[in-house]
């Protein structure tokens, strides 16, 4: 009940074409297990709303991705301590047990369980029978914010548009391919905080995708045609302006150092 609550306002903002996406910028190597629990929420409702899911839909949606990993920390530490055999408690199965042992069973409670149990099972064997829609959808969710958020040094560290196409390569065996298609429509060609080169050599970080165009997001310009770094109170956020275009997507370490700090 009360997960449900805070899901709401999420479901709700999607739902009224808030540009909330955005807040995937901010993924960041290292993060808390609830800061990546948020964050697969967000981007799971985001692709869910894309797909056409009533607002019920979305919230069970929701709820499942803030509790996909619920198991992870019971798990990890009874291992740690020598408590169990690793393979004797995955982290998917404590995560069934933890959400039964919280609440009763109704709609929400079911999907957030089977959701724990497949979500690391999402790209199994296509010949097997196939993880539930909202388990595939949270699966492609956490699997674009693990790529995000990898990595000790920066140069680890995945680029927005390289954890899309980790993702898209993973969902080319998939049986459903409007996962994939909702997800480019979600996050754009150009995924938020993703650097970009314009065409007259000025580079700009993406922020959210236009409704319809997901090749010509709102950009904030970083830097200038001649490279020169644009302070960060007059970097203007906007639509990527007329008759301009985005030459490529810039690889993580040819990004400005001043530039790799999140988007407000």
């Amino acid at each position: 009940r009360h997960v449900k609550r805070m899901a709401q306002p999420l479901v709700d903002s999607a739902l009224a074409g808030d540009r909330i996406i955005a807040a995937l910028a901010r993924v960041t190597p290292g993060e808390s297990v609830w800061a990546h629990a948020a964050h697969t929420a967000l981007a799971a409702v985001s692709v869910g709303a894309r797909l056409g899911l009533d607002r019920q839909e979305l919230i069970d949606v929701a709820v499942a991705a803030l509790l996909h990993d619920v198991g992870h920390d019971w798990s990890e530490r009874a291992f740690a301590e020598g408590g169990v055999a690793q393979h004797a408690a995955p982290h998917t199965f404590e995560g069934v047990r933890r959400i039964a042992w919280a609440t009763t069973f109704n709609r929400s409670s079911l999907v957030a369980m089977r959701t724990a149990l497949e979500h690391h099972g999402a790209s199994a064997d296509p010949q097997a029978a196939p993880p539930a829609l909202f388990s595939r959808l949270v699966a492609m969710a956490d699997a674009y914010v693990t790529f995000l958020s990898r990595g000790t040094t920066r140069a680890q560290w995945m680029s927005p548009s390289s954890a899309l196409t980790r993702v898209l390569d993973l969902q080319r065996a998939s049986v459903q391919l409007a996962l994939g298609v909702a997800l480019v429509r979600a996050l754009g060609f150009y995924p938020p905080g993703q650097l970009v080169e314009l065409d007259d050599g000025a580079i700009a970080r993406a922020l959210v995708p236009v409704a319809d165009d997901p090749e010509r997001p709102w950009v904030q310009l970083v830097a200038d045609e001649r490279g020169a770094l644009i302070p960060g109170g007059r970097r203007e956020v906007m639509p990527l302006p007329e008759g301009r275009h985005i030459v490529r997507a810039l690889p993580r370490d040819l990004w400005p150092v001043d530039a790799a700090r999140p988007a407000a």
